[in-house]
C-alpha cells in the first residue's frame, strides 16, 4: 500500500522535491524487498524508480536485474543491465553483473568482453577484481 502511495507521487510529479523524496524511499523499499523472499514487488519498485527517468544510480538496474535472476528471468536480467548500460556505460558493477549473466547463459565472448570493460573502467575497484577472477575461470 505504501509503495502504491510512493509510486503515485512519482508519477504525478517526479521532479519535485516530494517526487524525488518519494523516489528516494522507493528504491530504499526495493533494497528491503531484494534482502527478503519478495523480489517480484522489489522489481515492482525498481520498475517505478525506472519509470520516473531520473535514475543515475547503477544500483537500481543492477538489483532490478539481480531481482530478475531470482525470479528465474535470465533472459530479461540480462536486457535490464544493457539497458543500464545503454544509460551508464562507465558503470564497471553493470558491466561485472552483465558478464556474470552472460557467461552463465552460455555467452562465453560477450562475457569476456564485459568483464574485460568492468577491468579497463576501474582496475583497482573490488568490481575489477572479481573480473579478473571470472576472467580466469573462462580461461580454457
Amino acid at each position: 500500500e505504501a509503495a502504491e502511495a510512493l509510486r503515485g507521487v512519482v508519477e504525478r510529479s517526479p521532479r519535485s522535491s516530494e517526487g524525488g523524496e518519494a523516489l528516494r524511499a522507493l528504491g530504499g523499499l526495493g533494497d528491503r524487498l531484494l534482502d527478503g523472499p519478495d523480489s517480484a514487488e522489489a522489481s515492482m519498485a525498481y520498475r517505478a524508480v525506472l519509470a520516473a527517468g531520473i535514475v543515475d544510480d547503477d544500483a537500481v538496474y543492477s538489483n532490478l536485474a539481480l531481482a530478475a535472476y531470482r525470479m528465474g528471468r535470465k533472459s530479461e536480467a540480462i536486457d535490464v543491465l544493457q539497458q543500464g548500460l545503454a544509460r551508464m556505460p562507465g558503470s564497471a558493477r553493470l558491466h561485472l553483473r552483465a558478464g556474470r549473466l552472460l557467461g552463465e547463459a552460455g555467452r562465453r565472448d560477450e562475457a569476456e568482453r564485459e568483464y574485460r570493460r568492468a577491468i579497463e573502467l576501474d582496475g583497482a575497484s573490488s568490481e575489477a577484481a572479481q573480473a579478473r577472477e571470472a576472467l580466469a575461470r573462462l580461461a580454457p
